[in-house]
C-alpha cells in the first residue's frame, strides 16, 4: 500500500513531493457536535494555484483535491439545519448526501441552474446527481425547478433572485398549483421567489 517515506503502489514521489496516485471515494463528515448547523461547499476551485481542483469547504476550513483522483463524493451531514452549496463539478463525479437527525438545504451556485427532481428528495442539479435533500434554494441567476414523475421535496423550494420557473410539464396529467399559498404537488412545504 505504501505511504510517504515508504514507497508503494498508492504513493508516488514527484517534484512536488509525495502524492497519492490512486482513485478514491471522498467522504465528507459533518460536525459531530449536537445542534451544530453545517455549511459545506463543494465545487471546482476557480482561483489560485489549485484552480480546477475539487475544493471542499466545511465550516470555514478548505481542502482541495485532484479531480482525477476522485470517483465520487459522499456528504454525511449530522444534526441541525445543514446547508450544502453544490457548485459545478466534473460530470464524472457523482455526489450523494445524507443527514442523520438533521435537514439538508441544497443551494445552487449563482449561475443559470436547472434542477430536475425525479425522486423523493433526489434528482440532478445542472446534471450532477443529488439525494436525501430536504429543501432547494436557487442562486442569484435564473433557476428552473422541473418536477418529473416520482419527484418530491419534503421542505421548501426557494427560487432566490433572478427570473425563476417551476414546471410540472414532465409529470403528465392535470396539476393544481396555488400561486397565492405557494403550494404545489411534490412540495411538502411552500415555494417562493418563483416567477
Amino acid at each position: 500500500t505504501g505511504s510517504p517515506g515508504s514507497p508503494g503502489r498508492n504513493w508516488q514521489n514527484t517534484p512536488k513531493g509525495w502524492q497519492f496516485n490512486n482513485r478514491f471515494a471522498l467522504t465528507i463528515q459533518g460536525d459531530q457536535l449536537p445542534g451544530v448547523d453545517d455549511v459545506i461547499t463543494v465545487g471546482l476551485a476557480t482561483s489560485g494555484p489549485q484552480t480546477g481542483g475539487v475544493q471542499v469547504t466545511e465550516n470555514g476550513e478548505t481542502v482541495t483535491f485532484d479531480p482525477n483522483q476522485i470517483t465520487s463524493i459522499t456528504i454525511n451531514a449530522k444534526t441541525g439545519n445543514n446547508t450544502i452549496n453544490l457548485n459545478p463539478l466534473p460530470g464524472s463525479i457523482p455526489v450523494t448526501m445524507d443527514s442523520v437527525g438533521g435537514t439538508i438545504k441544497l443551494a445552487a451556485p449563482n449561475t443559470p441552474n436547472v434542477f430536475n427532481i425525479n425522486g423523493a428528495g433526489s434528482g440532478t442539479l445542472n446534471g450532477g446527481a443529488f439525494s436525501n435533500v430536504t429543501s432547494l434554494s436557487g442562486g442569484t441567476n435564473t433557476d428552473a425547478f422541473n418536477f418529473l414523475p416520482g419527484g418530491s421535496i419534503p421542505g421548501n423550494v426557494d427560487g432566490g433572485a433572478g427570473a425563476n420557473s417551476l414546471s410540472f410539464a414532465g409529470v403528465g396529467g392535470p396539476v393544481t398549483v396555488d400561486l397565492q399559498a405557494g403550494t404545489a404537488p411534490g412540495i411538502g412545504g411552500v415555494f417562493f421567489n418563483i416567477g
